[in-house]
């Protein structure tokens, strides 16, 4: 996945668990299971940007 794409789907993760947590408790499956993705989203735009500053 491109950093492009990458970026468009961390902004849809977020925006899913605002509107989520207004309807759910935070410690719901679904509530838990999003942030979990968001994690893993987060982690390999971290990994991405890691990278590209060790290139010479």
């Amino acid at each position: 996945m491109n950093e492009e794409a990458l970026q468009q789907e961390i902004e849809i993760a977020r925006r899913k668990l605002n509107e989520l947590a207004e309807s759910k408790s935070l410690l719901s499956d679904e509530m838990v299971e999003l942030s979990r993705t968001l994690d893993h989203l987060l982690n390999q735009y971290e990994q991405i940007h890691r990278a590209e500053q060790s290139l010479p």
